[in-house]
């Protein structure tokens, strides 16, 4: 599954991509790939590629996210 949000040529954009999914009981990580894409020269890689794991636990509700708390590759 991918996600993303497109913005214009000059402007950085962002993908995130599933990775693994580590279950444990009650508990689960899940690896998400995030893609950011930002404008460059021509000797400059476009793309920085960052690694992300989502720490989760689940409630009588569903599934809630413990960590991170603060998604910063969108800015």
């Amino acid at each position: 599954m991918t996600a993303g949000i497109t913005s214009r040529a000059d402007q950085p954009a962002w993908k995130a991509s599933l990775g693994s999914i580590t279950p444990d009981d009650s508990k689960a990580v899940v690896e998400v790939i995030i893609d950011t894409f930002r404008p460059g020269g021509p000797f400059v890689n476009p793309v920085t590629t960052q690694v992300v794991n989502f720490s989760l636990i689940e409630t009588d509700f569903g599934w809630l996210i413990t960590s991170p708390t603060y998604v910063y590759w969108i800015y």
